[in-house]
């Protein structure tokens, strides 16, 4: 389940009608957000890029996605070369 979608997906807003689904899902969420991803600070990956360069990477970043702005992909493009 999605919670921040262009087109919602009524399957997934099915899922959401079930409160002990939507609880579980939310409480994963907020976990994982209320500890940054379980990233010492917000910038570590940009900070630690040097560890992963030799690593062939490809950056995808969806025009609709709502939740990480496309500011997120080019940073790290620029971090990256």
């Amino acid at each position: 389940m999605a919670t921040s979608r262009l087109i919602q997906d009524p399957a997934a807003l099915a899922k959401a009608d079930d409160g002990e689904y939507a609880l579980a899902f939310a409480r994963i969420e907020n976990h994982f957000f209320v500890h940054r991803g379980w990233f010492p600070h917000e910038d570590w990956i940009l900070k630690n890029v040097h560890k992963i360069r030799h690593i062939p990477t490809v950056i995808v970043q969806g025009r609709y996605d709502s939740v990480c702005p496309a500011r997120s992909a080019w940073d790290l493009f620029k971090a990256f070369p």
